[in-house]
């Protein structure tokens, strides 16, 4: 049951057609504090890192499934702040311009379990 949850949860947060690629959301991270970019920025990696970090914990209290593994982070204690999530993506990103026409979610899904994967 709770992999249908958090199969639903991840899929609420892809529109059915997302035109957003990795280079156009590295581009909106790197706007100005405050402006819609930023602030769309900040909601869409963080909505994916909170859903990555829930299946880490499921990982740790013995939840090891294979969609588990491939969709979580385990970054320990401290948890990152959004603004640590956000650099490890554009630091990324910067470094993966191959990646750029990727669908964005997918980026931030490789920037983030490449950084903090779970063993």
């Amino acid at each position: 049951m709770r992999v249908y949850l958090i199969l639903i949860a991840f899929l609420i947060t892809v529109p059915a057609r997302s035109e957003e690629t990795v280079q156009s959301l590295l581009y909106k991270c790197e706007a100005k504090i405050d402006s819609i970019g930023s602030i769309y920025c900040i909601g869409r990696i963080g909505g994916m890192a909170d859903l990555m970090g829930y299946n880490g914990f499921l990982i740790g209290k013995g939840e090891n499934s294979e969609l588990h593994r491939q969709v979580s982070t385990c970054t320990g204690k401290p948890i990152p702040t959004y603004g640590a999530l956000i650099q490890v993506f554009e630091n990324w990103a910067r470094s993966h311009p191959e990646h750029w026409a990727d669908n964005d979610l997918t980026g931030v899904l490789i920037a983030l379990h490449d950084k903090w994967p779970c063993h």
